[in-house]
Parts: structure tokens; C-alpha cells; sequence
């Protein structure tokens, strides 16, 4: 899969998630510490007490900040930041000239 599928993927999962459960569809109740789940996947000795601290008062999705450009690096930032700024003084859009 191709790196601008990773996005749609996840939507995708979303989506058939929330059409699954319409159709009536249940889960596990015990994905975390059931026979197949999480913990037994990756620990053996899970500490729920950190887990389990600040759960439905600590919300992490305050501190989610997001990119203002879909590019990976901070050189790229030149480009659009210098358009925006350029846009903003009533510059028109630069003309191609000939190839």
C-alpha cells in the first residue's frame, strides 16, 4: 500500500466499523485482557493503574495539535507560507512563462 492510501484505510476501517454496528454487529467485551487481546499480545503483566489513570478526565485529544501543510519535512514550509503571505498582500498568482 502506498503512503497516501494509510489515511483512507483508516477511514475506511471507521466507516465498516460504523456499519457493522448498525447492522446489529458486536465486538469482545474483553479486547484488552481477553485470551487473544491486547495484553496478551504484548505483555504479560499489564499495569492497569496507569492505564486505567485519569480515564474520562484526561483528555489527550487537548494536547493533539495538527500539521498546517500535509508535508513531512520543515523545508516545504517556504513555499505555501510565502504564497499565503503573498495572497494576503493582493499579489495575483504568479504566470507560467514559456517551457
Amino acid at each position: 500500500m502506498i503512503k497516501r492510501l494509510h489515511t483512507a484505510r483508516a477511514s475506511e476501517g471507521g466507516v465498516m466499523a460504523a456499519r457493522l454496528a448498525a447492522a446489529g454487529f458486536s465486538g469482545p467485551d474483553v479486547i484488552l485482557e481477553g485470551k487473544f487481546g491486547f495484553f496478551e499480545a504484548f505483555t504479560r503483566a499489564p499495569k492497569l493503574d496507569e492505564l486505567l489513570r485519569g480515564l474520562g478526565e484526561t483528555w489527550e485529544t487537548e494536547r493533539i495539535c495538527t500539521k498546517c501543510y500535509p508535508l513531512p519535512y520543515l523545508r516545504p514550509y517556504a513555499g505555501p507560507d510565502a504564497r499565503r503571505t503573498q495572497a494576503a498582500a493582493g499579489d495575483p498568482l504568479p504566470t507560467r512563462g514559456p517551457i
